[in-house]
C-alpha cells in the first residue's frame, strides 16, 4: 500500500468559498469542528462564514500544552461516539499546534480514521504542526510520546487569523521558521532571517505569508522523502531534543508553560554548539545564529541543579536509540547528521554554553 504522506495546501484568502468547494469535493456525511475556548471565540465565526451550506457540530476543548493529554483524547472520542460520527465525517481542526496534534490523533484513531482538514490559527502551527501528519499527546510528563502518522486531507492557510496574534505567538512561530532555514542548503533563507531589519513584529501579512509558504515547502520536501521519520525527517527535530526537555521542565518543575518556539530557540543554541564541537559546524555561523537568538528571545531560566532533570527528560525522547540520547545536528547549513549520539557530559556542556551566552 502506498503511504499517504503529504498534505494538500490551499490558501483560503484567494477565494472566499474555496473551503466549501473542498467540502463538496470530499462529499462528507457531516462536518465537525474541533476548536478550543480561545479559537471558538476569536476564529470560529470567520470559519463558519466560509463553509457555505454546511452547518457543523462544534466540539470545544481547553487550550494549552497541559491539556494535550489522554483525558482530552478520551473526551474527544466520547463526543465523536455520541455524535455518531462516521469515517465519512470530515473533522476540521481549528487552532494552534496542540489542538492540531491532539484533535488529529483522536480523529486518526476513532473508527480507524476520519478525514481531517487542518486550519492553523497561529504561525507556529502553520509551519510546524499542519504538514507531515504527526499526531499525538503527552504522557507521563513526556512530550508527544504517544501518537500516530496521519496526514490531513487538506491544510487551509488563512493569514487573516495571524493578524491579531500577540508578539509572543509571532516569536514562537519565528523559531520554527529559523529552524527550517537552517535545514535549507541555500543560505539565502537564513541570511534573510538574520537581517537586523527583519523583525517578526514589523512584518506585514504578505511577508508572513511568503515566509510561511517557504518554510512549509522545506518541511514538505523532507517529509515526502521520509514520511515515517526513519531517516532524514529526523532533522525536523533540530532544536527539539533540548527544546522539548526545557519545555517539560518549565511545565512540570516550574509550573509555567513555555511557548514551544521559545523552547526550540533555546534548543537550537545548544544543538548548534554540539554541531560545532562534534561535527565542525562553522564557528562564524554558530556565533551569528546564537547571538541573534540571544538578542531576540528571553532566557529560559534553569541552573546547573536542573541538569540531571533535563537529561532525564531527554532520555525519554522518542528519537533515541536504546537508552542513548540522540539528536539532529548539522555539519553545515543543509548538511545533516541525524541520529548523533550524545552523552550526559556533552549535554551538560551544551547547557553550560547556553547559560554562559545569557550570562546566567
Amino acid at each position: 500500500m502506498q503511504p499517504r504522506c503529504s498534505d494538500t495546501i490551499i490558501r483560503l484568502d484567494i477565494e472566499a468559498d474555496l473551503l466549501s468547494k473542498v467540502l463538496l469535493e470530499m462529499e462528507p456525511d457531516g462536518v465537525v469542528v474541533v476548536c478550543d475556548t480561545h479559537t471558538r471565540e476569536l476564529c470560529l465565526p470567520h470559519l463558519l462564514s466560509r463553509l457555505g451550506s454546511y452547518t457543523p457540530e462544534v466540539i470545544t476543548i481547553e487550550p494549552g500544552e497541559q491539556n494535550k493529554s489522554l483525558e482530552t483524547v478520551s473526551l474527544l472520542w466520547d463526543r465523536f461516539y455520541h455524535l455518531n460520527l462516521s469515517r465519512k465525517t470530515v473533522v476540521i481542526l481549528l487552532g494552534g499546534g496542540s489542538l492540531l496534534d491532539i484533535g488529529g490523533f483522536a480523529a486518526s484513531t476513532f473508527k480507524r480514521g476520519m478525514p481531517c482538514i487542518n486550519v492553523p490559527t497561529t504561525i507556529l502551527a502553520a509551519v510546524d504542526a499542519t504538514v507531515g501528519g504527526k499526531r499525538g499527546f503527552n504522557f507521563n510528563e513526556t512530550k508527544n510520546i504517544i501518537g500516530s502518522f496521519y496526514p490531513s486531507s487538506y491544510v487551509v492557510l488563512d493569514p487573516g487569523f495571524f493578524r491579531t496574534l500577540p508578539p509572543t505567538e509571532k516569536l514562537s512561530g519565528w523559531a520554527e521558521i529559523l529552524k527550517h532555514a537552517l535545514l535549507e542548503p541555500d543560505r539565502k533563507a537564513l541570511i534573510e532571517l538574520l537581517k537586523e531589519d527583519q523583525q517578526p513584529e514589523t512584518l506585514s501579512l504578505q511577508e508572513w505569508g511568503n515566509l510561511i509558504s517557504r518554510s512549509i515547502r522545506t518541511k514538505q520536501r523532507i517529509v515526502e522523502e521520509d514520511p515515517y521519520e526513519n531517516g532524514v525527517r529526523q532533522m525536523l527535530n533540530l532544536g527539539h531534543t533540548f527544546g522539548h526537555a526545557v519545555e517539560a521542565y518549565m511545565l512540570h518543575n516550574r509550573k509555567k508553560e513555555l511557548p514551544h518556539g521559545f523552547a526550540v530557540a533555546a534548543g537550537i543554541i545548544m544543538e548548534l554548539y554540539l554541531s560545532f564541537k562534534l561535527l565542525g559546524f562553522p564557528q562564524e555561523l554558530l556565533t551569528k545564529v546564537c547571538y541573534y537568538i540571544r538578542d531576540t528571545y528571553p532566557v529560559v531560566p534553569f541552573n546547573c541543579k536542573a541538569y540531571n532533570t533535563l537529561i532525564a527528560y531527554m532520555e525519554q525522547d522518542k528519537k533515541n536509540r536504546g537508552k542513548v540520547i540522540s539528536a539532529a545536528l548539522l555539519k553545515d547549513i543543509g548538511l545533516y547528521a541525524y541520529g548523533t549520539p550524545l552523552s550526559p557530559t556533552l549535554c551538560k556542556e551544551a547547557m553550560d554554553f547556553y547559560r554562559d551566552l545569557y550570562n546566567t
